[in-house]
């Protein structure tokens, strides 16, 4: 039997824990936001009336990918990791480009009319751009760490199936704490920008 790697699966699970919830915030928020939407268009057949359900069902199947991710991660999956890699390496890349873009945007607004809204708005942008990467890298490193090669191993699986009593406790992990923390800001960040 393999050697139980307890503070590398607390890191992994907290992070599938993260997602799970990212996932289940986006299904909640689609359905509600979809609902709100439609109740305020009632009777109106026009182009949002049709738009509002599909926007709403991709949101949907995202946040479903999410938590069909994290579950596979939970479990140690391989498949998940690296598709977690990927997907956080291109978020990290895109969110590159756009703080250096929108943060040249922001310069060249204030340059030309001083601050107003326009450049509030695109300083959200960019925080939540920030905010994104650091997540990204945060949960990189945890993942493409040389002891996380054994613990997705169909070995390291198949030793702990007899031990899955034993208690992982995620939720005191410094990933779990920092994910949540990000993400509500994020989701924050995100809901007073489409309130405004």
């Amino acid at each position: 039997m393999m050697p139980r790697r307890i503070l590398q699966e607390r890191r992994v699970r907290a992070i599938a824990a993260v997602h799970a919830s990212i996932g289940a915030s986006v299904i909640v928020s689609a359905i509600a936001g979809a609902a709100i939407s439609l109740a305020q268009i009632h009777g109106n057949r026009n182009i949002g009336a049709i738009a509002i359900p599909i926007i709403a069902g991709l949101a949907v199947l995202l946040g479903a990918i999410f938590m069909v991710i994290a579950w596979l991660l939970w479990i140690y999956n391989p498949i998940a990791k690296w598709i977690t890699a990927v997907l956080l390496a291109g978020a990290s890349a895109l969110c590159i480009y756009d703080v250096i873009f929108t943060t040249q945007r922001i310069f060249e607004i204030v340059s030309l009319r001083g601050a107003d809204s326009d450049v509030f708005l695109l300083i959200r942008f960019v925080l939540i751009g920030i905010l994104v990467l650091l997540w990204s890298a945060f949960v990189l490193v945890a993942l493409l760490r040389p002891d996380s090669r054994e613990l997705f191993s169909a070995e390291y699986r198949e030793s702990i199936r007899a031990e899955r009593a034993i208690h992982i406790p995620f939720y005191s992990s410094p990933y779990f704490v920092t994910g949540f923390v990000v993400w509500l800001i994020i989701g924050l960040i995100v809901s007073w920008t489409l309130s405004s």
